[in-house]
């Protein structure tokens, strides 16, 4: 039940910060260039990466634990 709440929690942070990169974007009328999208969604891709890898390590563990 744990990870359920861990999962809203990030899903609900990430709204909330593609949110307000929409926002940005939009109140700049877009004048910048594609690498403000780009940057942006490499973070993302990072913080959904640490976070499945960790996920999977404490599975990983707990696997090993009950071996």
């Amino acid at each position: 039940m744990k990870d359920k709440d861990d999962y809203k929690k990030i899903i609900i942070l990430l709204l909330i910060v593609g949110g307000l990169y929409v926002f940005l974007l939009a109140l700049e009328c877009i004048v910048g260039s594609i690498w403000n999208l780009l940057i942006v969604l490499a973070i993302i891709i990072t913080v959904l990466w640490c976070y499945y890898r960790k996920k999977k390590k404490k599975h990983m563990s707990r696997v090993s634990f009950y071996s």
